[in-house]
């Protein structure tokens, strides 16, 4: 679809022209906080990305399985389940508390919604945590240890809003 196969060639180039419309898209909208979850395979351009940010002096929170388990050495770190810390910080007047379990994301609000695949947009959550400790494996740190499992009633709501 129509970017997304830019943002995988350029991802990694920070001349691409990918950069350059990222950059200027971030502009227009002038965020007064960004939060992104970054993945190991995409850290050097969330590092970048977070970087450009705090030249432009808009504080960037970082969430996501590296920062969890090593930190990423850029932006203001979420570690763990980062749904409730990250409302908390957008609304400190307010008492917030919810299970993240219990959210179902609102793809319609995605920036530039038509340039995903739609492979992107079906990824359903039916549980978090792991009892088990395998060394490969993050999902223990971020979500714990205890199996919290999602209701097939929820899940199924999910999956028809897809």
């Amino acid at each position: 679809i129509n970017h997304y196969d830019d943002f995988y060639r350029g991802v990694y180039n920070y001349n691409h022209p990918i950069w350059k419309k990222v950059k200027k898209n971030i502009s227009d909208i002038k965020p007064d906080i960004v939060g992104i979850i970054s993945y190991s395979t995409k850290l050097p351009a969330t590092k970048h990305l977070t970087k450009w940010l705090e030249n432009q002096n808009i504080p960037v929170y970082i969430g996501g399985p590296p920062e969890t388990t090593w930190g990423t050495g850029v932006g203001i770190s979420i570690k763990g389940e980062g749904e409730v810390q990250f409302a908390k910080i957008l609304h400190p007047e307010l008492e917030i508390n919810f299970d993240p379990l219990e959210l179902i994301p609102d793809r319609k609000s995605l920036y530039r919604i038509n340039d995903y695949r739609p492979n992107d947009l079906g990824i359903v959550m039916g549980e978090r945590g792991c009892p088990f400790n395998c060394y490969f494996c993050q999902t223990k740190a971020i979500w714990g240890q205890t199996i919290r499992k999602r209701s097939i009633d929820h899940i199924v709501k999910e999956i028809k809003l897809i």
